[in-house]
């Protein structure tokens, strides 16, 4: 392990730990209270680290959902993530035996953060992803063990710990929006979040958002004759 990709890894994922950490946390007290083990928590986390989906996971698997229609509803949940990937084919091009893990890690949050091109010039990038993704499952797993194992004795109420990823990401927005000097994919993405939000509603807006700033991208792709300088 190289000290100084890791450090830096480590460095840039810290913001992500206390939110992964906490909203974890209600995501084993959830398993926990329907009656499923440390082992599922575990499990879970490992395999489908997805935090809208395990956030759903026990209430799936005590009404013992089918399996397809959970594979559905996982697909239209987790759509985003396609576009996610997208993005990162030029980063994630030559990276040998990391690609399969860093595809499974990909998450909104570990996106954020290793779409950052403003890296030192002596870092190996490589090693960079796959320890921003490592840590940031890493916090998660940790969580969700936690939250199993004690949360019914934590002093405290978890009760609204989900907005904390709602901050986490709007911070996460902010420092991007101030990396860069190109603003036009948040600029669109503000933009025809609102159109569909208002067109279509809160619950159905995201997917029709990010296919059409994915159009534009790609449209101005195709105009310019070359590869924009954000993708």
């Amino acid at each position: 392990m190289k000290s100084k990709d890791f450090q830096h890894a480590f460095k840039a994922s810290l913001p992500i730990s206390v939110a992964y950490f906490v909203l974890a946390l209600g995501f084993g007290i959830m398993m926990q209270a329907k009656g499923y083990n440390w082992l599922w928590s575990l499990g879970t986390s490992i395999f489908v680290y997805s935090g809208s989906i395990q956030f759903m996971a026990p209430i799936l698997l005590s009404s013992q959902a089918g399996l397809i229609s959970t594979a559905i509803l996982t697909l239209m949940v987790n759509f985003r993530l396609m576009f996610y990937g997208i993005s990162q084919l030029e980063r994630y091009k030559n990276v040998g035996w990391r690609k399969f893990y860093l595809i499974h890690s990909l998450t909104d949050e570990t996106f954020s953060i290793v779409c950052n091109d403003h890296l030192p010039v002596d870092l190996n990038r490589k090693n960079y992803y796959l320890y921003v993704s490592m840590l940031n499952h890493f916090y998660w797993i940790v969580g969700g063990l936690v939250g199993n194992l004690v949360g019914d004795r934590l002093p405290f109420s978890t009760e609204g710990v989900d907005f904390a990823l709602t901050a986490l990401f709007f911070v996460v927005v902010l420092n991007q929006w101030e990396a860069t000097d190109n603003h036009k994919p948040a600029i669109y993405g503000i933009i025809f979040s609102i159109i569909f939000f208002l067109i279509i509603g809160p619950n159905n807006f995201m997917l029709p958002t990010m296919m059409s700033v994915i159009m534009v991208l790609l449209t101005e792709k195709r105009l310019r004759g070359g590869r924009p300088e954000y993708v």
